[in-house]
């Protein structure tokens, strides 16, 4: 019955335009246009990025249609897309909510992930349930190889050795295997596998060879030892490429959502990433750190909602972590729009016995309070919090254990908009599960951040910082930090912006901390992309000048369509680093540095990189290849992007070695 079934709706689908009969199912086409959609009204700039384009946080942006960000690409029917928006050139640290599945990033946040199966009609029952597992990973295997470009010892006659000699030679391997599944309605689970995570030494001198000059020349690891430690890890693999260990269980999650109530659970997890907030403190924060594990219980979606304009989050969480077992809760109000906030968190200061027993004669607790109002709608919104930490092993002291803040923002539009802060904190106080360099303890701090637009062409603004100890018996610290942005736009006719900033600071005296400024050109032309030039002065650096210049040349010939370039001046340093973009899938990179400082050894360093991404059938991963002689200016030894941080190279180190590394990285 159920073949015959099979057959008549085979039969049926045939009339369906676009699909024709088959004996094992639909003939669907060979490739669909997949089309992302993001709504993000106060993003200037958003990209999208993911394996299929090597991460790259400029090379695919989105368009802004009708107020929407959209972006469309080519895939096949069994295509698996995970991505990442990138708003003004930052990750979103979650894809929740704005993707059909999610898988973990490695770095506490989420992935989203588009199977092309799952949006393809089927015709299919609707109603069965289909358990779904999304297998994503970070595998990565490469040769790393170092030399010395200078000698480092004499032998026993004066003559200098090991320069351009090999150190050392490893191949290198990783692999974290993350298995996303929903197993029943509501049921759903994630594992982080680590498969391997090692290397194997192909090839080592010995570490230290003034400490032994007449054995200068003989390694420690010989080549031929190398190979047998190669040829002996295939016999175990996954043994021999961990460190000699068995792969082990990195992070496991599993939840139940039934709509009334909520739970979850994890492995080497303090909490969920729904205990992610802050209000005017990180009380909550995903800590994915080696912890024991947490249990969490929260209401569920059915009874959120109350009334309308009522809704009510609650949660409560038990987590065993270093230090003692702990549990956070909280209590979130919302009345119209405004919120109650209430939290409790308690952590004992040991491990052993009776970890109840501890909650009450040998654990922190941290209580709060925390109200978002907004005094004048779409104007004015305040925020106030306050937290007091009681520890039950010392006497309460008011004054030192208690922490409270009031922030606002005030908008009238770009004529004038300024946000305003102020925080009283003790010694003694913690947050226990979140971050308390936002609680910055026994300090007063308080500041204003105005600025006007009262026209197209500028803006000015003027963050002021004020800061001394809680009980305003030290030093009163002023910072100033003004700042103005040009908009050329209107005035020249051209997509360029000037910025000029300083930071200044008044204590017992008056000083320059920081200044410096920029200009911007988008869209010269079309081939011309962008260019841009700052200048910048910072006080406490040893050499305190910079000077930077870049620019973006782009569809210079079909095989060619981006080409970088990026000057840069720091100190003692000079960089120049070319980056093309070749056929879309290629990435190639030259740095070179001169270092101008008396007495360096190595004044002038180079190197050169280049990644391959493959079809996406392949899941995308990078080949990757780089080269470095006196200069390291890569991000990593496993990939060959040039890191850069205000413009400039972030990594200007590298005298005295040189290195070769090439490989393959697959991160989806």
């Amino acid at each position: 019955m159920k073949k015959a079934l099979l057959i008549l709706f085979i039969m049926l689908t045939a009339l369906v335009p676009g699909y024709t009969e088959s004996s094992v199912g639909l003939e669907l086409p060979d490739e669909y246009v997949l089309e992302f959609r993001y709504e993000n009204p106060d993003a200037q700039q958003v990209n999208i990025a993911g394996p299929f384009q090597g991460w790259d946080t400029e090379k695919t942006p989105m368009t802004l249609e009708e107020g929407v960000w959209v972006y469309r690409m080519d895939v096949q029917p069994g295509d698996t897309i995970t991505f990442k928006y990138v708003v003004d050139g930052e990750y979103l640290s979650t894809m929740e909510g704005l993707a059909p599945a999610t898988t973990e990033d490695g770095y506490g946040g989420k992935n989203g992930v588009v199977a092309v199966a799952d949006l393809v009609p089927s015709g299919k029952d609707e109603d069965i349930f289909r358990s779904k597992i999304t297998f994503g990973t970070y595998t990565q295997v490469y040769s790393n190889t170092e030399f010395l470009t200078s000698s480092i010892a004499p032998d026993v006659e004066g003559n200098t050795l090991r320069g351009l000699e090999t150190d050392f030679s490893d191949l290198v391997t990783k692999s974290y295997w993350k298995l996303t599944a929903d197993i029943l309605p509501g049921i759903s689970t994630f594992l982080e596998i680590k498969a391997f995570d090692g290397s194997v030494n192909l090839y080592k001198q010995v570490p230290d060879a003034s400490a032994d000059p007449d054995n200068l020349l003989d390694p420690e690891v010989t080549v031929v030892d190398g190979l047998e430690n190669l040829g002996s890890a295939f016999f175990a693999p996954f043994h021999a490429f961990n460190g000699n260990a068995l792969p082990e269980l990195g992070h496991f999650k599993a939840g139940l959502k039934t709509g009334i109530v909520d739970l979850s659970t994890g492995y080497k997890y303090a909490k969920s990433d729904q205990s992610t907030r802050e209000l005017l403190f990180k009380t909550f924060t995903n800590e994915s750190s080696a912890n024991d594990g947490y249990l969490e219980l929260a209401n569920g979606s059915q009874i959120r909602e109350l009334a309308d304009g009522i809704t009510l989050d609650v949660l409560l969480g038990l987590t065993k972590r270093e230090g003692g077992h702990g549990m956070y809760s909280w209590i979130d109000l919302g009345l119209a729009d405004y919120t109650v906030s209430l939290l409790y968190n308690t952590l004992a200061n040991r491990l052993d016995g009776n970890p109840l027993r501890y909650y009450f004669f040998d654990a922190k607790h941290t209580l709060g309070l925390g109200v978002t109002a907004p005094i004048v709608k779409d104007m004015l919104t305040l925020k106030f919090e306050g937290l007091t930490t009681i520890d039950a092993a010392t006497a309460f002291d008011a004054a030192e254990g208690f922490v409270v803040g009031l922030s606002g923002d005030f908008n009238a539009g770009d004529v004038f908009k300024t946000g305003f802060y102020a925080k009283w904190a003790g010694n003694n106080v913690t947050t226990l599960f979140g971050e308390n360099d936002t609680l910055s303890s026994g300090t007063f701090k308080a500041g204003v951040s105005p600025s006007t637009k009262p026209v197209d062409l500028f803006q000015f603004g003027l963050n002021y910082d004020l800061e001394t100890d809680h009980l305003f018996a030290g030093t009163l610290v002023n910072k100033f930090n003004p700042y103005l942005n040009l908009y050329l736009a209107s005035a020249l006719g051209l997509d360029a912006t000037v910025n000029g900033y300083a930071k200044m600071e008044l204590a017992s005296e008056f000083s320059l901390t920081e200044a410096g400024g920029s200009v911007a050109v988008a869209e010269l032309s079309d081939s011309i992309a962008s260019l841009g030039a700052g200048y910048g002065y910072t006080a406490a650096d040893a050499q305190p000048h910079a000077v930077y210049a870049n620019a973006r040349l782009v569809n210079l010939a079909s095989a060619l369509p981006t080409l970088d370039f990026d000057l840069g001046w720091k100190g003692d340093d000079i960089t120049f680093i070319t980056r093309a973009g070749i056929a879309e899938t290629v990435q190639t990179s030259l740095s070179m540095i001169g270092r101008l400082d008396e007495g360096q050894t190595s004044p002038f360093g180079a190197a050169l990189g280049g990644a391959i991404t493959l079809p996406e059938s392949l899941r995308a991963g990078v080949v990757f290849m780089q080269l470095g002689y006196d200069f390291s200016p890569f991000s990593g030894k496993e990939n060959a992007a040039v890191e850069f941080e205000d413009n400039f190279v972030k990594n200007l180190g590298g005298e005295g070695r040189g290195f070769m590394s090439f490989g393959i990285v697959w991160n989806f």
